[in-house]
């Protein structure tokens, strides 16, 4: 049976949004029977990829929205996940906490009570697995000269096409590989750069771009102490770029 577009663009958000640990587990404990498969693959394609690739909100505000639609009506396993969603987007503890305590006002203190707890019991967890860093990393490819510059101004404003298109492309782990492939070949004089995308702000957008897929983009200058790390991008014996093992 072939998958829609939708659906396609739908695995790719809910891998995202969940990260592979949790969407593994998921995949073990929810969806291992054939009823709930078909759920799933519902949801995939009808939520993650109609609902949330619409344009208008990015993914760190839907997320949070989850979060208290969740508290509101009492869908406390619901609420579990997305709260662990709304960390990967970059929501800290604190500001989670406040937006639920925020909601006592509206919908009363009880209900309130129920998603601070469970938030408590989340947070605690991702810490102790190591799951609270709100996102995997975002790389820009760039060349030698321009990262050089960027240093000695404490800011990265783009490369020709960045400013043409009005902001800094970006590459997920899994999407940088082919953006060199396609856009730097044969190239030597490159610099990968690990980008903590936690340190952008709400100036960092995930939007559609080759085959439909997101892309992390950048709305303004990219602050050179937002990199984890910057690396040459060699050439390997065959031509291509010769990446670091572990992205």
């Amino acid at each position: 049976m072939s998958r829609s577009e939708a659906y396609e663009k739908g695995m790719e958000i809910r891998q995202q949004l969940m990260g592979d640990a949790m969407a593994n587990q998921m995949a073990k404990t929810v969806y291992d029977d054939p009823i709930m498969e078909k759920f799933g693959e519902y949801t995939r394609e009808a939520v993650f990829g109609l609902l949330w690739s619409r344009p208008g909100l990015d993914m760190k505000t839907r997320a949070l929205i989850c979060c208290i639609t969740d508290t509101a009506t009492g869908r406390w396993p619901e609420l579990e996940i997305h709260l662990q969603m709304a960390r990967r987007q970059g929501w800290t503890e604190d500001e989670l906490a406040e937006a639920l305590l925020h909601t006592g006002g509206y919908i009363g203190v009880p209900a309130v009570r129920e998603a601070m707890l469970i938030a408590k019991e989340v947070f605690a967890k991702m810490r102790e697995e190591g799951g609270d860093q709100a996102a995997p990393m975002i790389y820009k490819i760039c060349t030698e000269t321009e990262w050089a510059e960027a240093e000695a101004q404490g800011a990265f404003t783009g490369s020709p096409v960045d400013l043409a298109d009005g902001f800094i492309h970006f590459s997920t782990a899994e999407q940088v590989e082919e953006t060199a492939r396609r856009h730097f070949a044969g190239q030597t004089d490159l610099m990968l750069v690990a980008v903590d995308p936690d340190k952008l702000g709400d100036a960092l957008k995930w939007e559609p771009s080759r085959g439909g897929a997101l892309f992390p983009h950048l709305y303004g200058a990219l602050p050179t102490d937002a990199a984890v790390s910057v690396s040459p991008l060699p050439l390997d014996e065959g031509g291509g770029h010769r990446f670091p093992e572990t992205l």
